[in-house]
């Protein structure tokens, strides 16, 4: 499964592991509130965050994160209905909002330069 960059999960999704995770390249989606979608305590010191990990790698969370269809891949709020693509800001889907500000003026901007 594809790697996916911390900065493209919104604002309520970090990168958090071990330092095993660090070295296996394994870095966990650590959501605020929650913790990591896999369900692995985040027991440890992050050692993701303070080597500056910036792209999650552990399959578990990778397959909650594209299962989560119900939040904005950009802004991280719950959408109402079935969302928008929200490419090419990012992969995934989108709320109403985020498509109008940021999607629609970026396709915009690829099609007239």
């Amino acid at each position: 499964m594809k790697k996916v960059m911390v900065k493209d999960l919104g604002p309520n999704i970090t990168v958090f592991g071990g330092k095993g995770n660090v070295w296996t390249n394994t870095c966990h989606a650590y959501k605020s509130g929650t913790g990591n979608l896999c369900g692995t305590p985040a027991l440890s010191t992050n050692w993701a965050r303070l080597e500056g990990i910036e792209e999650v790698g552990c399959p578990q969370c990778l397959e909650k994160l594209a299962e989560s269809s119900d939040e904005c891949s950009i802004c991280g709020e719950e959408m109402d209905g079935f969302g928008n693509n929200a490419r090419p800001v990012v992969e995934g889907k989108c709320c109403d909002q985020c498509n109008e500000s940021h999607v629609i003026p970026a396709r915009l901007a690829n099609l007239f330069g």
